[in-house]
């Protein structure tokens, strides 16, 4: 289990100020694909992924729907709303049976110089998001699905903080994969299917492990870990 001094959104906080954020937080549960809160809703604070799996989506005017993010345990996410009252650009799902801290925007007021650090952590997060999506469409352009998807995979297995074996179990559908990685379903269905031939990974419904780290970083144009 993760401790609150090593989520990224309290890094730096004093002793009292986590003690304070514990204060304040309540747990919600949400079983498998329940909706956390749905696109322009209005919410009164911000969540953190405590156990299970999160995606956020964006309703496009096509009618389609994007996968925007995933959030694995340890993450925070509708992080505008812990300013005030604010209208989510998004919609928020969970994938797996989840349990999320609520953070309250009024959570703030207890927090006397862990204010500053809350915000700066907020911009780091926020900036690093954008990032991330900048990369995600240069990958899109520039990169083939073989790549794009062994990156994803290895993208991950690191984010996920209560995994310690390297070969984890992702519970996610080839649909959701497709949105990722910005393909059809079909396609990363065979692109799945030969790295599973080559002895990459192994597939179960709704589940891919992974079996060969190193062989999906070469694929993915990263370098071995030394």
């Amino acid at each position: 289990m993760f401790t609150m001094k090593k989520v990224p959104l309290f890094t730096g906080f004093s002793d009292k100020g986590i003690s304070n954020i514990f204060d304040s937080l309540t747990v919600t549960r949400h079983p498998r694909y329940s909706v956390i809160y749905l696109q322009d809703e209005i919410t009164r604070g911000a969540y953190l992924v405590k156990s299970g799996l999160v995606k956020t989506t964006k309703l496009l005017q096509s009618g389609e729907e994007c996968t925007l993010e995933l959030f694995f345990p340890g993450e925070a996410f509708g992080l505008r709303a812990i300013f005030g009252p604010n209208k989510q650009p998004s919609n928020a799902f969970t994938l797996d049976p989840s349990n999320l801290f609520f953070l309250p925007y009024k959570i703030l007021d207890s927090l006397g110089p862990d204010f500053i650090t809350l915000k700066t952590n907020i911009f780091h997060i926020m900036d690093e998001r954008l990032r991330k999506l900048e990369d995600r469409f240069s990958d899109l352009a520039y990169k083939s699905l073989n790549e794009r998807l062994a990156a994803l995979l290895l993208k991950l297995i690191s984010r996920n903080t209560l995994e310690t074996n390297r070969n984890l179990v992702l519970p996610l559908s080839q649909g959701e994969i497709a949105n990722l990685v910005g393909s059809t379903r079909e396609s990363v269905s065979t692109t799945l299917n030969q790295f599973k031939r080559e002895g990459l990974l192994s597939l179960k419904r709704r589940q891919i492990k992974l079996e060969d780290i190193d062989a999906l970083r070469e694929i993915a144009g990263l370098q071995h870990n030394s």
